[in-house]
């Protein structure tokens, strides 16, 4: 995943599962998608990644925290999964003379794109999705959580979120070293979470976007 920042334009780049939150996503509108699927798809896209807590072992211990549900209603997920059981790439692996297995890409890959895996590479999709929001405005803070698959195995975007967010109000600390704890909270969380796969997030925080 690549994330560029160009005010008041950012700039998401993904390809396979790896995923990209912000804390508040009425300070940004999508403006432009190209999937790297099929350009007769396109107009199906969807605007980003479902955001719930269904999955969220924090959200069965505190279901009735205000805070915590606004939370979760202000998250934006910029980026998408690229899945064999999405309709698209499914049909986009069968496209490349590749077939699916319940889940999987020859039963054996979770994800419908991606570098390498040089036994599969003929029916793996290997160009990424871009998508461009425009920055809205707003006096708010923003805060960036960007990780691989094996954080968002080991916990939700929602509760990897609300880490970041209490630990940028931490005192006496440059925002350099609160994302660089709030980085060391999620890998522990996520191990926590029973993840197995390998962990690897960045933590951004950002005073508004115009000054970047």
């Amino acid at each position: 995943m690549v994330v560029l920042l160009r005010p008041p334009h950012l700039v998401v780049i993904n390809l396979g599962d790896s995923r990209c939150y912000l804390n508040d996503k009425k300070m940004w509108l999508q403006i432009k998608n190209h999937s790297g699927v099929d350009e007769k798809l396109e107009a199906n896209q969807p605007q980003s990644q479902p955001v719930d807590n269904q999955d969220d072992p924090e959200a069965t211990v505190v279901p009735s925290d205000p805070a915590y549900e606004e939370l979760i209603g202000k998250l934006l997920c910029t980026t998408r999964d690229h899945r064999p059981t999405d309709t698209r790439e499914y049909d986009a692996v069968y496209d490349r003379g590749g077939m699916v297995d319940g889940d999987r890409v020859s039963g054996i890959i979770s994800v419908s794109r991606a570098l390498g895996d040089g036994a599969l590479a003929m029916w793996l999709g290997h160009e990424p999705e871009v998508t461009t929001y425009l920055w809205q405005g707003g006096d708010g803070d923003i805060c960036m959580v960007l990780g691989c698959d094996g954080i968002w195995e080991g916990m939700s975007g929602a509760a990897a979120m609300k880490i970041a967010l209490n630990v940028r109000k931490e005192e006496n600390m440059t925002d350099a070293s609160r994302a660089d704890k709030a980085a060391e909270q999620l890998i522990t969380a996520a191990s926590d979470g029973e993840s197995m796969d390998n962990l690897t997030v960045i933590v951004a925080y950002m005073n508004g976007y115009k000054t970047i």
